[in-house]
């Protein structure tokens, strides 16, 4: 009898792998915290995080618990599905569309069975005829490299559906492009072995466990994976998630531009904060922040949803004025690395007088 050997297939999608790695360390990184399986609702299957909804399960790339919950409603997670595509393609509305879908599906889904039905035809019952289990509201959104197409980005801000581009959050750093140019095809300079393992630790929930040391020593075996590592390991510090009141996920990155200056966002030991925004002339939606006694830049893509309402003024400076009055008067931004008794977040507050200053000058 001839033996059955298994091959690992070197086509793995790695830059899906390492996007979904990215999104989760970031995430993390703000005090999110990975979901924990429990064996039913969300259960695994080696490498993939798998939830339930009602017509099936489903994978989910990124799932994770945010760093604080809002009253009024079912504890909230995120879910982000990523696609890894080339710079070419941008993510359609089909894409968009779906992850509404997968929302509708995940939120509406209960468990409900036999003995339940029957239990209910008793109003004397002594216990309720619903399962157990603690229930969340699952928010989705999509994470890619590069851009999203005009149809998916109306849709998203129509559907409340949170977007994210590497392109938008890392910015001149060539990040995206070293994970768009690993090849499909790792096969010739590393062993299947080295891809499995590669590709297992990436794909771990919980990143605390992630072997770093175990990645890049893979890792120096092929040039554009070890490029894209030094990068991430570069930048993904510098990122932040913040939260407007509206609800809307940003993304910041801090910039330095050379000078040395203390990381204001990194200090746990300061819960509020007076910022200032502005907003470039070359990329009108790339805002960012400034905080007084500091000279360092915190970069940040408005939501689309707010884009939008910006876009509809005639007056451009006028419009980013209103903006900034309705929208950021105050918002809120996860802290790092924080200990047990420290906050979950800081509290940025606009220069209400110096906005003042620039109406009355309108």
């Amino acid at each position: 009898m001839g033996l059955l050997v298994f091959r690992i297939n070197p086509k793995i999608n790695m830059k899906g792998k390492i996007l979904e790695f990215v999104v989760r360390k970031i995430l993390y990184n703000c005090g999110f915290t990975s979901v924990r399986s429990d064996g039913l609702y969300i259960y695994d299957r080696h490498p993939l995080q798998m939830i339930n909804g009602k017509g099936a399960a489903h994978d989910a790339d990124v799932l994770m618990n945010p760093p604080i919950q809002m009253p009024f409603s079912y504890p909230t997670r995120i879910i982000y599905e990523c696609k890894a595509y080339e710079s070419s393609r941008k993510v359609g509305l089909n894409v968009v569309r779906s992850a509404a879908g997968l929302r509708n599906d995940i939120n509406d889904f209960e468990i409900v069975t036999e003995d339940f039905l029957t239990d209910r035809q008793n109003n004397a019952r002594a216990v309720l005829a619903a399962s157990p289990r603690k229930r969340h509201y699952y928010q989705v959104g999509v994470a890619t490299l590069h851009e999203f197409s005009k149809p998916a980005l109306e849709f998203a801000a129509n559907n409340k559906i949170p977007l994210l581009s590497l392109d938008d959050i890392f910015s001149g750093t060539g990040l995206a492009d070293s994970i768009q140019d690993i090849p499909d095809n790792l096969g010739p300079q590393l062993s299947r072995r080295d891809i499995q393992l590669f590709r297992d630790e990436l794909s771990k929930k919980d990143i605390d466990k992630v072997k770093m040391d175990r990645v890049r020593e893979i890792a120096y075996q092929h040039e554009s994976i070890n490029r894209c590592l030094d990068l991430i390991e570069r930048y993904i510090d510098n990122v932040y998630a913040g939260i407007l009141e509206s609800g809307e996920l940003i993304f910041i990155r801090r910039e330095s531009n050379g000078v040395r200056q203390r990381d204001l966002l990194s200090n746990n030991q300061v819960n509020n904060l007076t910022a200032r925004l502005f907003w470039g002339n070359e990329d009108r939606e790339r805002w960012y922040i400034e905080f007084e006694g500091s000279e360092m830049r915190y970069f940040f893509y408005l939501p689309t949803e707010i884009a939008t309402i910006w876009k509809s003024y005639e007056d451009a400076k006028f419009g980013a004025l209103q903006v900034k009055g309705d929208r950021f008067a105050r918002f809120f931004v996860f802290n790092k690395h924080r200990n047990e008794e420290g906050l979950p977040f800081k509290l940025i507050r606009l220069d209400k007088v110096w906005l003042q200053r620039l109406i009355d000058q309108e």
